[in-house]
């Protein structure tokens, strides 16, 4: 117990002690009513006991309010078992966990509460009961607090929020230089991480990364961070470029960029996520993966085979979907234009990447005048363009080689009407009734089909089918 709240736990016995008011307050309750119960001011005393005295000041002054509940909860730390054993740590945690529920509000951060949200009379009336955050509650606290949120069925969200604000207020004081606060920031984040909610989208995306590059700078533990990494793989979509810059913290490696715990959440994304029916997320993840890739391309430290290992996983979400190189093909050439000290075999490496095939022709007049490219990569891009010539071309005759079998068999069906006439003139009446009995039978066919015969000629009323 702190030195000042034991003094005025002691001062409080002592004036009970004497007929004399004992100065109670949010921040010594808890101390009183504990020093209370261990000298035995209790019923079995007295029935005016300072026990009795100090459990009904907490429930009519305390427990009430707010702000008053959170202080009298933050003193019970030092004295937690002892708190816990006269049932004052669940008298705390249950006054939170109600007011909580009947307003959120008192959950999000007092800073947030700006004028065009809580305007006028309102807003004074709620901030003056309200300056107190759960977020300032010292760990084992807080994931008490958290617990009894959870039970009296706080919607996740809010609770994600609380976690996040949490690990952020912890965050941002500073980068952790002594072993000390690193060791402490780390069992933080490890536990933080272990009650975040487990419904998806309960924390943003930017926060779960804001959240693992905390803990990879702390070498938190391997559960730790994977579970993180699946996170992320599951929200990959919302990120942004900048959030998956993840900074190098290792020191065995020179590369700007933590490029191994990237290619953990793609593979995650691509084994969970990648193959949901009528999802946009597919195509939303490789647009972000092509401009990131373009990014990390331009670190001079990155090793081609960290730069291919990389690629190489996006293009499987490439070949499944049967979309463009262009983003790859960019990548790869931004990635030679800021390495030109590679050799002939290592552009060659770095090149197999690409699937010549699926550039488009504007790619691939580029990559023609394309110094950077391994020579083997220009002549298979010139191949695939003659392929494409060859197809046009093939196709170009084919279409005139129709062309000309329909003028063929029209100039035969010609030639049979004018030998039919012939055989008519010559032939007589036979050939005439002949000719009159295939045209009732054929004027029955047209019938059947919607012609109508008129004064001279059959008039075929034809209904043109017009799309939608």
């Amino acid at each position: 117990m702190p030195s000042g709240a034991a003094i005025e736990a002691f001062e409080a016995c002592v004036n009970f002690s004497y007929n004399k008011e004992p100065h109670l307050t949010s921040e010594n309750i808890i101390a009183v009513a504990c020093m209370a119960a261990f000298l035995n001011m209790t019923e079995n005393h007295s029935p005016d006991n300072l026990l009795k005295l100090s459990m009904s000041f907490l429930s009519t002054h305390i427990l009430p309010h707010w702000d008053t509940t959170i202080k009298a909860f933050k003193s019970t730390e030092p004295i937690l078992s002892h708190a816990k054993n006269l049932g004052l740590v669940d008298s705390c945690l249950k006054s939170i966990s109600d007011k909580a529920f009947a307003d959120l509000r008192l959950l999000e951060d007092p800073k947030s509460f700006d004028e065009p949200k809580f305007g006028g009379a309102r807003r004074r009336l709620f901030l003056d009961s309200f300056t107190e955050d759960i977020t300032s509650l010292t760990l084992p606290l807080f994931e008490l607090t958290i617990s009894a949120l959870r039970l009296s069925g706080i919607p996740q969200d809010h609770i994600g929020q609380c976690l996040s604000r949490y690990t952020k207020r912890w965050i941002e004081e500073g980068s952790p230089s002594s072993i000390y606060h690193r060791n402490k920031l780390k069992k933080i984040i490890e536990s933080i991480e272990a009650l975040l909610p487990d419904k998806r989208g309960s924390l943003h995306a930017s926060t779960l990364l804001r959240i693992l590059r905390a803990a990879i700078n702390v070498q938190a533990n391997e559960t730790c961070l994977q579970r993180l990494e699946n996170r992320i793989g599951m929200q990959l979509a919302e990120a942004s470029v900048e959030d998956l810059l993840i900074p190098n913290y290792g020191y065995s490696k020179n590369m700007k960029y933590d490029l191994d715990s990237m290619k953990r959440i793609l593979s995650y994304f691509i084994r969970s996520c990648f193959n949901v029916p009528s999802s946009r997320e597919p195509e939303m993840v490789i647009e972000i993966m092509e401009e990131y890739a373009a990014e990390v391309a331009k670190d001079e430290d990155l090793g081609h085979g960290e730069f291919v290992d990389l690629v190489e996983t996006m293009t499987v979400m490439l070949e499944q979907r049967g979309l463009s190189y262009d983003g790859v093909y960019r990548a790869v050439d931004i990635y030679l234009d800021s390495h030109g000290h590679l050799t002939e075999m290592e552009r060659e490496v770095v090149c197999r990447v690409l699937n010549c095939r699926r550039l488009s022709e504007e790619a691939c007049e580029h990559a023609v005048q394309n110094e950077r490219l391994s020579l083997r990569t220009v002549a298979q891009v010139l191949f695939v363009g003659q392929l494409r010539i060859r197809e046009v071309i093939s196709w170009g005759e084919s279409y005139e080689e129709q062309e000309k079998k329909e003028v063929v068999v029209m100039e035969d069906e010609k030639e049979e009407e004018e030998e039919e006439e012939v055989k008519v003139g010559g032939n007589g009446g036979v050939v005439e009734k002949e000719k009159k009995e295939k045209r009732g039978v054929w004027q029955g066919v047209k019938e059947l089909f919607g012609c109508k015969r008129g004064s001279r000629e059959l008039k075929c009323h034809v209904v043109k089918r017009v799309h939608p």
